[in-house]
This record gives C-alpha cells, sequence and structure tokens, in this order.
C-alpha cells in the first residue's frame, strides 16, 4: 500500500475493491487522515463484520463502539486521560523505563555484534506501567518474561 501512495495519483484518498469485492478506501494525505480519526471521526463508521466479528472476541469497547455509545464510555474515560493525572504518573513511566533500558543491557552480549527486536521489551514494559498505575499491581514482566502474562 505504500507503493500505491506513491505511484498512483490521488488526492488524499485511494478506492479499491478487497475480499468479496467490497469496497476499501486508504488515506493518503495528512489532511484527510485528520479528518477520519479526530474533526470527524463519527461521520465515518466500521465496516459491521470487523464490528460484530471483533466485538465478539473483544466486546465493544470504546475502540469498537459507535455513535452515542462511543461518546459515553469516552466521556467515563476522560477523567483517567487528563493531564494532572498523566503527570502524576511520569515517575511511573520513568521507573518502568529505567528498568527496560537496564534489562535490554544485561541482555546484550558483550563484544559482539547484536541486533534488538524492540517490541517485546515495549510490550513488557506496557504491562508492568498498566499494572503498576492501574491495578497498584506489579506484574514484574520487564523481569521476568516467562510470566503467564506475557
Amino acid at each position: 500500500m505504500r507503493r500505491w501512495i506513491n505511484e498512483i495519483p490521488n488526492n488524499g484518498l485511494i478506492r479499491y475493491k478487497h475480499l468479496f469485492n467490497r469496497d476499501r478506501v486508504l488515506v493518503t494525505s495528512p489532511k484527510g487522515l485528520a479528518e477520519v480519526l479526530t474533526t470527524k471521526s463519527y461521520d465515518f463508521v466500521k465496516p459491521d463484520f470487523m464490528r460484530i466479528g471483533i466485538g465478539q472476541i473483544l466486546g465493544v469497547g470504546v475502540l469498537l463502539a459507535e455513535g452515542d455509545e462511543h461518546k459515553m464510555q469516552r466521556k467515563g474515560l476522560m477523567p483517567a486521560f487528563n493531564f494532572r493525572h498523566i503527570k502524576e504518573l511520569y515517575p511511573i513511566f520513568w521507573s518502568k523505563s529505567v528498568e527496560m533500558v537496564q534489562g535490554i543491557q544485561a541482555s546484550l552480549p558483550a563484544n559482539t555484534p547484536w541486533s534488538l527486536e524492540v517490541g517485546e521489551w515495549a510490550s513488557r514494559a506496557t504491562l508492568d506501567i498498566i499494572g503498576v498505575a492501574g491495578m497498584g499491581q506489579d506484574f514484574n514482566s520487564i523481569a521476568n518474561p516467562d510470566t503467564e502474562l506475557n
């Protein structure tokens, strides 16, 4: 799809056919993406098959809800994301980031070339941050990658 963006002439949108000949639209411009995700997000609904299929597995949370249901869920979550609350969590973010960097450094071989899969470390750090910040429970997944939650 990246190649399409560069090779197919477009004005911010590319329409194409997907599985079972269903229409899809690829947003290619920052302005269009901003409209879809923020300024006019309620005008763009998720496809029914996606909302229903994923909703049966994950439940219809804030990511899958539409319209008034989404507004209600979002309003309920907003206090957790206000600046003052997030600012109070900085020490947790910092300490878990330091712990992650120390874990990465300890896992690297000495005096040999190496490569690193950061995604796994980031997932473990995120799990620990959510546990401490949201539940008051340190899952210790940075130090112990073999826990049940990883």
